[in-house]
């Protein structure tokens, strides 16, 4: 099984292509062995090609994703959304009488 990557012009990953399941191995692609494939999947992020190998990258790691909001802030936040939504009907139906 033949494994490649293609890269951006900073050596970081934009696809990952397996000969045999992907119809078409874009030109350009990088032949990568399973141990750098895997690597790389797991630190997508933090790892580039130098053009040679896998190498640490210093693109920092994206931020963690907000904790979801409970009912009740939900809840509110429909509530401010549908006051706004309000006014603006009201506002267009005084602006057509």
């Amino acid at each position: 099984m033949k494994i490649f990557a293609l890269t951006d012009a900073d050596g970081r990953a934009t696809g990952f292509y397996i000969e045999g399941f992907n119809p078409v191995i874009p030109d350009g692609a990088i032949e990568i062995d399973e141990a750098t494939y895997r690597d790389w999947v797991e630190n997508t992020t933090t790892r580039r090609w130098d053009g040679s190998a896998l190498v640490p990258s210093d693109h920092p790691a994206p931020p963690p994703a907000p904790p979801p909001l409970s009912r009740d802030e939900l809840l509110a936040r429909a509530n401010v959304l549908m006051a706004e939504v309000q006014t603006i009907l009201a506002q267009a139906e005084a602006t057509q009488a």
